[in-house]
């Protein structure tokens, strides 16, 4: 995925960058956005709008990130810190004005246009790759993020099989004979499943788990 951050939420991210725990869960959740974000599903993810998406990141506070995309492209427009359960007022104003963005998404398959576009309105964006080095910058953000690779990996593996094959988490819980909301817990990392757990997950999704340690 090609992924084009807005200059006020490269800011926003970067805020959080004096506290290792969050700063690294955000890094976490975005790397998980560039790598499956048609893929992604509640909990992580809640679509608000027709094709506006809410990245959802639980850390000692609740932040949300707003995105539209199209194809291989991804536009990551506002963040915020979610204070009540209300939707605050803006945030009912954002979901129009992403539409330009998600309608300009569909008009160009061309990057050079879009950087074109983002150059001429939206001077200071940035790459998801450049954000990412500038927030593993720092030794202690980047042992958390590191920290929760293993987690992640195979949360991104399971949640990718399971969109492609097209099962929501009912209709695979049913096939493991278990409850949806054991599906959800192991999504939303709520959970330590077991291997046989693990093992079962991957066989209901004709995958199969292999075991690689370094």
């Amino acid at each position: 995925m090609e992924i084009f951050y807005l200059p006020q939420v490269t800011k926003f991210i970067e805020n959080f960058k004096n506290n290792e725990q969050i700063s690294g869960k955000i890094t976490r959740m975005l790397s998980l956005l560039e790598k499956d974000a048609p893929y992604l599903r509640p909990p992580e993810s809640k679509q608000v709008d027709h094709n506006l998406f809410e990245l959802r990141i639980k850390t000692k506070i609740q932040i949300r990130i707003f995105y539209t995309f199209h194809l291989n492209t991804v536009f990551v427009l506002h963040g915020y810190t979610k204070k009540t359960q209300r939707i605050e007022p803006y945030i009912v104003d954002y979901n129009i004005t992403y539409k330009l963005y998600y309608y300009y998404l569909m008009k160009t398959n061309s990057n050079e246009k879009i950087i074109k576009y983002l150059n001429e309105n939206h001077p200071g964006w940035s790459r998801w790759e450049d954000i990412k080095k500038n927030m593993l910058s720092d030794p202690k953000t980047k042992e958390v993020y590191d920290a929760l690779e293993p987690e992640f990996a195979l949360k991104a593996l399971l949640l990718e099989a399971r969109a492609k094959k097209g099962m929501t988490q009912k209709k695979l819980a049913e096939k493991l004979g278990t409850k949806q909301s054991a599906i959800a817990r192991f999504e939303s990392g709520k959970t330590n499943p077991t291997f046989d757990f693990i093992n079962k997950l991957a066989i209901a999704l004709g995958a199969k788990i292999k075991i690689i340690i370094e």
